[in-house]
């Protein structure tokens, strides 16, 4: 008598509970996070070492003992020095424009007047935060051409065209003195920037520091002042001045640097 035939059925990989998928997906979790820390720190070391030394000047292995790590990691993640470079630019004006659409936020609801000096002083308050800022954009104006141009087209050109755009509105409503739009726009950009990128020569001069807190608020309201017509308030809520700041084409958001 034989034995009944018997249909041996493949049991197939070996099921994972739930808590094995959660430990197993650990260690690539681990690994986003020290990749995203590794970028944040190269990007933070390139923005400085852009900001003082210019592009021709930057040293790759200065930015990776200031990054603490090899140079061979800034090539693998950003490439290129140009691209690291680049990557930089769209970080930091991702960064900027990510703060005044914060603030935009902020301040829905307020009137036009309080809108207007609230986005101006954010605007000053940022330069004080980030003086490297003003340093990189100052640099590549000296450098190669070619850099500048990318740089204008791709994110001071189009991050300008809202803030030019509410200078016009206010202008014409009598909140900010005469003068050409464009003037003013520099004026007030280097009224934002200025003295806190050149803070070693202001300490020497002033017997000061630009940074102390009490100070940039003086500061601040110093040069909202100067380009506000004072004692004028605004007629009603919220009004045409209104309108959201615009992220560029190409512009990273805020802590997001650039893919590898």
């Amino acid at each position: 008598m034989t034995d009944p035939q018997v249909e041996v059925r493949d049991p197939g990989p070996p099921r994972r509970s739930a808590g094995g998928a959660r430990a197993a997906a650990r260690p690539a979790r681990r690994e986003q996070e020290r990749t995203k820390r590794t970028k944040q720190a190269i990007l933070r070391a390139a923005l400085a070492e852009f900001a003082r030394h210019g592009f021709e000047g930057a040293s790759t292995r200065r930015i990776a003992d200031g990054a603490g790590i090899t140079p061979a990691l800034i090539g693998h993640h950003f490439g290129d020095k140009e691209s690291l470079w680049k990557s930089v630019a769209s970080h930091t004006f991702g960064r900027f424009l990510a703060r005044l659409q914060g603030r935009h936020a902020d301040l829905e609801g307020v009137d036009d007047w309080t809108f207007l000096r609230m986005m101006l002083r954010e605007y000053l308050l940022f330069f004080s935060e980030e003086p490297d800022f003003f340093r990189f954009v100052f640099h590549a104006n000296q450098g190669d051409s070619e850099r500048l141009n990318w740089l204008v087209d791709h994110y001071m050109a189009p991050s300008g065209k809202r803030y030019m755009a509410l200078l016009a509105r206010a202008q014409q409503a009598g909140w900010i003195i005469d003068g050409d739009l464009y003037s003013l726009r520099y004026l007030f950009w280097a009224a934002s920037g200025w003295m806190f990128a050149c803070d070693r020569a202001f300490r020497r001069i002033a017997g000061q520091d630009p940074f102390d807190p009490k100070f940039v608020e003086a500061h601040v309201d110093l040069v909202l002042r100067l380009f506000l017509r004072p004692g004028l308030e605004a007629a009603g809520g919220p009004g045409p001045l209104q309108s959201p700041p615009e992220e560029p084409d190409g512009a990273a958001p805020a802590g997001d640097p650039q893919p590898e």
